[in-house]
């Protein structure tokens, strides 16, 4: 009796491991949609899906290769809101701004527009495009200009999210796609 009960209770964490690892890809893919570390959840899965699955796949270097593409999109979601700016002819204290406007209104968002990812994601571009512009517009007290180069900005994160959420459903896919063919 102990033996049964033994190889079900292993048999239903290793079930609910694997529910664990396509819930963490669910989540990053609605992170992912708000330009946050969704890419870094579809790692923790594949991770976990190394320690459970019994085949070949995932392996090690799907995990490296998984960790080195999700730092290579921050480093790029890091610089699109500068990228965006200076590429309009702002300034970096605009990058700045607009940086913190987006890390301000990713929370703000979420409370002022309560619906779930839509609410955050428009904070974000909302106080992003403000702050850009608000330190646009002092410094060149022009706001055609200013608006111009605040809107730099909001491409830039737009770009950034389209890039995380391709990333991660990516990353997702070729998880699934090589766990079914192992």
């Amino acid at each position: 009796m102990t033996e049964i009960l033994l190889q079900w209770l292993q048999t239903g964490g290793i079930w609910l491991g694997w529910v664990f690892v396509w819930l963490l890809c669910l989540v990053g893919l609605a992170l992912s949609c708000v330009s946050l570390f969704g890419t870094w959840c579809v790692v923790a899965a594949t991770a976990i899906a190394l320690y459970l699955s019994p085949g070949p796949f995932p392996n090690v270097l799907t995990l490296v290769l998984f960790v080195v593409l999700s730092g290579l999109i921050e480093l790029a979601e890091w610089a699109a809101g500068m990228w965006g700016v200076q590429r309009r002819g702002g300034s970096g204290w605009a990058g700045w701004a607009a940086l913190a406007g987006g890390i301000l209104g990713l929370i703000l968002g979420s409370f002022l527009i309560p619906v779930p990812v839509i609410g955050s994601l428009l904070g974000m571009l909302i106080l992003s495009f403000g702050c850009a512009y608000g330190v646009e517009r002092y410094r060149l007290k022009h706001s055609g200009q200013a608006a111009h180069i605040a809107w730099g900005a909001v491409i830039g994160r737009l770009l950034v999210i389209l890039l995380k959420v391709a990333a991660t459903l990516g990353m997702t896919v070729l998880l699934a796609i090589g766990l079914i063919a192992t």
